[in-house]
């Protein structure tokens, strides 16, 4: 701790989604509490281990701690509960996702923490098994507004342009999905675009570990890349609250495999596509619920992804008719264009003192002022750091922000004149 100032440490660290960290990660909060062992709260599932270069286990916790406290605190982390009471989610829905566990478990014995099968407060419809074509997929979503598409990250743009506006409003990818919850939701073609063999699922899916005692035989040459498939799709299941719908829009072997499994088990039902629309009506309050939901989770988002989150939030928020929390996201996606259209000149800039032209010195400026119009002095502060690289650049925000402020303080006067004139 020499060298440190004691008033940067926190008091209490409280960290969730643990599972998609790295260790350098874990050891600079564990540091922001001082070493203080005691100050630090973890919680993840490392069944959602999907994100890219992540490979967490709670295990490498105490390794972490051990390797800080040069072994003399390897005590000091207790060790992690297990939750199994769910409360998001059905005992419909948790069937399905405890049958995904019990595959990875199986195939994958050190892929995740080995828990007491997941349990909801109500029972709950059985998801639902459909084949249906895009367009009858978008004259659906035309009627159910609660409905949220779940695909592949890398299929998202695609099936943008195969359901058309509606599309962009309710399909997510299933990593952008990660933390977010849907009263209905459809994992789309998600069997019929994995990369793995149909032999591999049909193994996983239609074998029974729990008959066949030779189950490391069963799983003999399981393709390593199942297990992130899993996750994904445990993932994915467990993103729904009330109803859950696989779809598939092509003929796929793996998907009859999913199926016949689900079947078997009497876990799913088919379903017709017109007995699929049922109640989907959104009031203000679930449109407003779930708009904060999105837009909370854009800091954990960067680009292009953040963007997209930005806007699906801000329909959120303009369907129910709440101008404050558009106003706010709009300040937000607008002042994230500027921002990264200003750091593209920025990184691309050889020179030394990195000098931006005018327009570029604008945006810059303009990012951040939209930054204070949202009320978000903590990007903006980031934002002034990021791009203030010279003092030429800085005294130049400085003086342009001041500027905007003050333009924008006369034009609300003279609306609000206008105003009290018509009236």
């Amino acid at each position: 701790e020499e060298g440190f100032d004691n008033n940067l440490f926190y008091d209490k660290v409280y960290i969730d989604e643990i599972q998609d960290i790295t260790q350098a990660e874990v050891t600079l909060l564990i540091l922001l509490t001082g070493n203080n062992f005691d100050s630090i709260f973890f919680a993840g599932d490392t069944a959602q281990t999907v994100s890219q270069g992540v490979d967490f286990r709670f295990e490498e916790l105490r390794q972490v701690v051990y390797r800080i406290s040069e072994g003399k605190a390897k005590d000091k982390l207790q060790k992690p509960a297990r939750l199994a009471r769910n409360f998001r989610s059905h005992n419909g829905i948790l069937r399905v996702s405890n049958l995904v566990l019990d595959r990875l478990h199986a195939a994958f014995p050190a892929a995740a923490s080995k828990l007491p099968p997941d349990t909801g407060l109500v029972l709950g419809p059985r998801p639902g098994l459909i084949n249906m074509t895009y367009q009858q997929l978008a004259d659906i979503l035309e009627k159910n507004n609660r409905l949220r598409i779940l695909v592949r990250d890398e299929c998202k743009s695609r099936i943008h342009d195969e359901l058309g506006e509606q599309g962009k409003r309710s399909c997510l990818g299933i990593r952008e999905a990660k933390g977010l919850e849907f009263r209905d939701v459809v994992i789309l073609d998600f069997f019929g675009s994995s990369a793995i063999d149909d032999k591999a699922w049909k193994t996983l899916l239609l074998g029974d570990p729990r008959k066949d005692m030779q189950k490391t035989t069963l799983y003999d040459g399981m393709p390593i890349s199942m297990e992130l498939e899993l996750k994904l799709l445990y993932t994915a299941i467990t993103r729904s609250c009330d109803r859950l719908f696989f779809i598939e829009t092509g003929s796929s072997k793996t998907y009859n495999s999913w199926s016949r499994c689900l079947k078997r088990d009497e876990l799913a039902q088919e379903i017709k596509p017109d007995d699929f629309i049922g109640q989907g009506v959104m009031t203000a309050d679930d449109w407003l619920i779930e708009g904060i939901e999105i837009a909370s989770q854009v800091s954990d988002s960067r680009g292009a992804e953040a963007m997209g989150m930005l806007e699906r939030a801000i329909v959120n928020f303009q369907k129910a008719s709440d101008k404050k929390y558009e106003e706010k996201c709009v300040a937000n996606l607008k002042a994230l264009q500027l921002q990264s259209d200003a750091e593209l000149f920025y990184e691309d800039s050889g020179s030394a003192d990195r000098s931006l032209d005018e327009i570029t010195r604008k945006k810059a400026a303009e990012a951040v002022s939209a930054y204070l119009d949202a009320e978000m002095v903590n990007e903006a502060t980031r934002a002034c750091r990021r791009l203030c690289s010279s003092n030429g650049l800085s005294n130049f925000l400085i003086s342009e922000i001041q500027d905007l402020r003050r333009r924008a303080a006369e034009n609300a006067k003279e609306e609000a004149r206008k105003k009290l004139s018509e009236g």
